[in-house]
């Protein structure tokens, strides 16, 4: 028995800090080391938790504070499959771009500042309580930027900036959300299931779309003429900045389960029909000004994608929360395919978002068994990062890319066998257009990636898919349980026939994809013509949401100078003879109750 559990976080903490302190020494320590001991103390509790009885599961210990004067605030914490799984993820990835900072020549200020990040977002994934969860974010935001402006250009950091801030504003929603309901306590263990209403749910969920950069929050523009993500310190921004997202991920799961429904049971809030007409009366206004503001090649896209936002606006009465989730999952895959298509180097910074599309897409289904396997797939694709660090020649250069290869393509697969098991028929068809989109894009890259070891002889290819497929049984036997609970957890008891069915899906997906990684990139080459590709910028020009997103700022902006110089005129020439009959009236209201 594991009698103080906060232990399963707290080691994830020691590492980072450990292996951030080792990133700096490596003139005299090996290169990898580093990634080593981050990887250790953060996979080694997955081990533990699932498998050995926790003495208590629930503490308000691990963080605290004194108002002068006032009585101790302690944080609720909460210690469960999810908490580890998500810490583990967020200290792996942490440690990867400390190491990928470090190999850049980045100085020990940005080294503290992705520690200090990762810290932040370990204890994000363990607190229950809404109002010391925007706290945390809030602070996590802060230092997320601060890192932005190291790993990322100056306007991708400004973008960055003004996306987290947001999210923390809608975190702050649905705290007040939680207390206009009268609850007595922000605790999410505390919570009664009507409590945590769609709107609460929705609010939490556009954080953590926030935090994750899912489309149309996208920080990054995907240009030619950004720096090569190969050649700078800018290739880090993915690593860096995705533990933010699974942080913010993982609390929107737990206030999807205070609700107690699957996501495809929480309709979206009522909204009367004059505020629906006003929504799509907005968006077609900011689609028209988007198309009339688009240079000339860009005009078809952004109309066509603009008359996706105003049907969007139009069925909100029809969708539930789980369709508000697919539906931002399709989007943002579909970006990303098209992004590292255009530009294959970014493949580096936009896989990251696809592998949080699957977890949102899994939830979305609705199924046990597909969520089991999203996670499963996270905490995959966080050991292979820590692979594709590692630094090797020969065979064994080929079996640990292999390795890291098939990691990262096992999750979407997985998941998409376990959209099966979907209760309802057209969520589960929608999310499994999203899991199947992404398995397919991780395997597409993964084949082109696997292209540079072509030579590699028979003998060596086949030893690498055995190492392979062992690498994949080796983290199932780590994480499949922890998965597992988590998702039963989130979304009920896996049906009788999924455990078999799950297994016997991994032991299929393991061996069919090692072997098609070893084997299609010695057969199969995919060229895209210079038109193909020309078309894809064109596509990714009109897609890219950023014009959009500055265009709604100018416009927010010039709506508040707007009302400003309207009060301001107004107090200048009335505000003494209204602040007088405002005074009398409060006079006289008070001389004759």
């Amino acid at each position: 028995m594991i009698s103080d559990p906060a232990l399963l976080l707290v080691s994830s903490i020691i590492g980072l800090a450990i292996g951030a302190t080792v990133a700096l020494l490596r003139a005299v320590l090996p290169r990898w080391i580093d990634v080593v001991i981050v990887a250790l103390f953060a996979i080694g509790p997955l081990a533990l938790i699932g498998r050995t009885p926790l003495g208590h599961s629930t503490g308000q210990t691990l963080w605290e504070w004194s108002a002068v004067g006032g009585p101790t605030v302690q944080a609720a914490y909460h210690v469960d499959p999810l908490a580890v799984i998500a810490a583990g993820v967020i200290a792996v990835a942490t440690g990867v771009a400390l190491h990928s900072a470090v190999r850049f020549a980045a100085g020990p200020l940005v080294a503290a500042l992705l520690a200090v990040l990762g810290i932040i977002l370990v204890a994000l994934v363990a607190v229950t309580d809404a109002v010391v969860a925007a706290l945390i974010a809030g602070t996590a935001a802060t230092v997320a930027v601060a890192v932005g402006l190291f790993v990322a250009p100056a306007a991708a950091a400004a973008r960055l900036a003004a996306l987290l801030a947001l999210g923390v504003e809608a975190l702050i929603a649905a705290a007040l959300l939680l207390a206009r309901a009268g609850v007595a306590s922000f605790d999410l263990e505390e919570l009664a299931p009507s409590a945590a209403s769609s709107g609460v749910v929705l609010a939490v969920m556009l954080a953590g779309a926030l935090f994750g950069g899912l489309y149309p929050f996208v920080p990054w523009r995907y240009e030619r003429s950004a720096p090569g993500p190969a050649s700078s310190l800018f290739s880090v921004r993915g690593a860096a900045l995705f533990p933010t997202g699974v942080a913010a991920t993982a609390f929107a799961f737990r206030v999807i389960a205070a609700s107690g429904q699957r996501p495809d049971q929480l309709r979206l809030p009522d909204m009367p029909i004059e505020y629906q007409a006003l929504l799509v009366a907005i968006v077609l206004i900011l689609a028209a000004l988007a198309v009339r503001s688009a240079p000339r090649r860009a005009i078809r896209g952004r109309a066509i994608t603009g008359a996706v936002f105003v049907a969007a606006a139009i069925a909100l009465p029809l969708l539930s929360v789980a369709h508000v989730m697919a539906l931002l999952a399709l989007l943002s895959v579909v970006y990303a395919t098209v992004a590292s298509t255009a530009l294959v180097g970014e493949w580096s910074v936009a896989r990251f978002t696809v592998r949080l599309a699957v977890l949102w897409a899994a939830l979305a289904s609705g199924a046990a068994p597909a969520l089991a396997a999203a996670l499963f797939g996270l905490v995959a694709s966080s050991l292979a990062l820590a692979l594709e660090s590692a630094a090797l020649v020969g065979a064994a250069r080929g079996a640990v890319g292999t390795s890291a290869r098939l990691l990262h393509v096992v999750g979407p697969f997985l998941a998409l066998a376990g959209v099966a098991f979907a209760p309802d028929p057209f969520t589960g068809a929608l999310a499994g257009v999203v899991l199947g989109w992404a398995a397919l894009l991780e395997l597409g890259h993964a084949v082109r990636e696997a292209g540079a070891e072509r030579d590699l002889r028979l003998g060596e290819r086949a030893f690498a898919a055995l190492v392979a497929i062992a690498a994949v049984f080796v983290t199932a036997l780590l994480a499949a349980v922890p998965a597992t609970a988590a998702a039963v957890e989130q979304l009920g008891s896996l049906p009788a026939e999924a455990s078999d069915l799950v297994l016997a899906a991994l032991s299929l997906v393991a061996v069919g994809l090692a072997i098609v990684l070893v084997a299609l990139p010695g057969v199969l080459s995919i060229r895209l013509s210079d038109r193909t590709l020309a078309v894809l910028g064109r596509v990714l020009a009109a897609s890219d949401p950023v014009p959009a997103l500055s265009l709604a700022y100018r416009g927010i902006e010039a709506w508040s100078e707007r009302i400003g110089a309207g009060f301001a005129a107004l107090e200048d020439r009335v505000g003494v003879w209204l602040a007088t009959a405002l005074i009398a009236l409060a006079l006289i209201w008070a001389a004759t109750t």
